[in-house]
């Protein structure tokens, strides 16, 4: 689950840990895992996906994965051995065509890029 307030407040699993949200603050929390993570960023790095960014303040790859994965309508995923891996930077998606945006993101995300049938995977950078 993520959650990201541009506005007002928000109050996360109320029944439980009421964790609240005040405007600027993101949270992450995977389920099951119990483990939740709040984060600090401007409003305006949450809606930045409308003009073709995703902003990102120490997200794992494997987060950031997804986002592309949604953003470019191609499969993305992170190998286990990067996904944990926090990202801070600001990926522009240009066209949103995965074929010009992918191969450009080995180098600004420190991993080795490769297309596979299935759609795209981020692994270990080569040494």
């Amino acid at each position: 689950t993520n959650v990201g307030v541009v506005e007002g407040a928000v109050v996360f699993n109320p029944a439980s840990d009421a964790v609240r949200l005040a405007a600027g603050h993101g949270l992450r929390a995977a389920d099951g895992a119990g483990k939740i993570v709040v984060s600090e960023r401007t409003a305006a790095d949450f809606g930045a996906w409308r003009s073709g960014q995703l902003v990102y303040a120490g997200q794992p790859l494997a987060e950031v994965a997804a986002d592309l994965a949604r953003n470019l309508g191609v499969p993305v995923v992170a190998a286990a051995d990067v996904g944990g891996r926090p990202f801070r930077g600001v990926i522009s998606l240009g066209s949103r065509d995965a074929d010009k945006v992918m191969p450009g993101l080995a180098a600004v995300l420190d991993v080795h890029v490769d297309r596979h049938a299935a759609g795209w995977r981020l692994s270990k950078a080569k040494v």
